[in-house]
């Protein structure tokens, strides 16, 4: 018997609250999971989907590991459900968010458009902060087991900086590339704080650190894996704002533990057109939820951020947002933003300084006001005064 779609109503819920968790929703870490495959990387890639069953299943791409092939048989023979491209535009079919059936990969020219009107080329970077283990007796408390895990301003508290990560495949087995510290210095980050009214804690910029950085070639650069010297370097071939180069292939750089990269670009299909497959996408996704599967947050985890560069390149108008999500030691996750914004196009930029000078000359002339009404004088006599201070004979002006 089919089942009929849900629709959304007052009396079974707003399925995009209950389901999908909108990011100040989220409350415990399996919803930072759920938020990112249902939210964040449809939104970031093409606002559709996902629709495919089992979204960023693993195997295909495995970019962890150095080791590894990426898997183009499976992706492009492999047996009906192995590989979905969640990577369409919007002339799908179908009901709800589920309107992908049908639906066309969009052309290099297409993806182009969507990131002219939200660029994020620049990268995404996602920086984790942990607590590191420590003696229930430095705690100053009982805990199960002889250990725990304080809070950032705790008794206690030490920032953990060992290598980590649960081998998912082989659990008998440590992890081959674990994640790896990062310092301050050596990322070129700044103390950031949390945006959170429950904490506003700040923190000093270093920890684990993974990036994801799309970008778009001129020409097809092969599947690669290793230390960046050991990978075709992308800046030599990456198309930037205003170069006048030509984007041909869609290309992603995923690295896992911020020493070592995976590098890759969509192919293309001749058989459709030349039109994209979806694995760019698709790498992006399974490389999300290989953080999950490698355990990249739990009881320790103080702190997540994802920093994203932002870029509407039709308006001219830079943005940095920080979307933070704070875990305590009692497992709550509070999530809070932060955005910085500015003008790009010079003639903004002057016209923005026009007006900062306008609004700093008034705020002045209204500092001056409230001094001569603190000063206790009347309103007639705030010329003279004035005027006086300055050492100027009131009747030489006419006053």
């Amino acid at each position: 018997m089919a089942v009929p779609p849900r629709a959304c109503s007052s009396t079974t819920g707003n399925a995009y609250d209950n389901d999908l968790k909108e990011f100040n929703t989220i409350r415990r870490i399996a919803d930072i999971w759920q938020w990112g495959n249902a939210l964040l990387w449809p939104g970031l890639l093409g606002n559709i989907g996902p629709t495919c069953a089992a979204v960023g299943k693993g195997s295909f791409f495995r970019s962890a590991d150095m080791n590894a092939t990426t898997n183009y048989s499976a992706i492009y023979n492999g047996a009906p459900g192995d590989f979905c491209n969640d990577d369409r535009l919007q002339d799908g079919e179908g009901y709800g968010i589920v309107a992908n059936e049908g639906a066309t990969p969009p052309l290099v020219a297409d993806v182009v458009d969507r990131f002219n009107q939200m660029d994020w080329t620049d990268g995404l970077r996602i920086l984790q902060v942990r607590a590191a283990s420590t003696s229930a007796t430095l705690c100053a408390t009982d805990t199960i087991g002889g250990t725990c895990y304080p809070e950032p301003d705790g008794v206690g508290y030490v920032e953990d900086t060992a290598p980590f990560g649960y081998n998912a495949t082989h659990p008998e087995q440590p992890l081959s590339y674990p994640f790896r510290w990062r310092s301050a210095e050596e990322m070129g980050s700044a103390k950031m704080w949390s945006a959170s009214p429950s904490s506003f804690r700040g923190y000093s910029g270093a920890g684990y650190v993974s990036f994801v950085i799309p970008f778009f070639s001129e020409v097809f650069l092969r599947d690669e894996r290793g230390t960046p010297s050991q990978v075709t370097n992308f800046q030599r071939y990456r198309v930037l704002r205003g170069d006048g180069r030509k984007p041909n292939f869609f290309c992603v750089r995923l690295s896992w533990d911020s020493h070592h990269v995976h590098q890759l670009c969509d192919p293309n299909d001749p058989s459709r057109q030349n039109r994209t497959t979806g694995i760019v996408r698709a790498a992006i996704v399974e490389f999300w939820n290989d953080l999950k599967r490698a355990h990249y947050v739990d009881a320790r985890t103080r702190m997540v951020e994802l920093l994203v560069p932002l870029t509407s390149n039709h308006l001219g108008v830079k943005s940095t947002v920080r979307l933070m999500l704070e875990i305590t030691s009692t497992g709550a996750v509070l999530p809070s933003y932060d955005t910085l914004t500015r003008v790009s196009r010079q003639f903004q930029i002057d016209d923005t300084d026009f007006w900062r000078k306008i609004g700093l000359a008034f705020t002045c002339f209204f500092c001056l006001m409230e001094l001569l009404e603190l000063l206790g004088l009347e309103d007639g006599d705030h010329f003279c005064h004035l005027a006086a201070l300055l050492a100027t004979d009131c009747r030489g002006l006419g006053l």
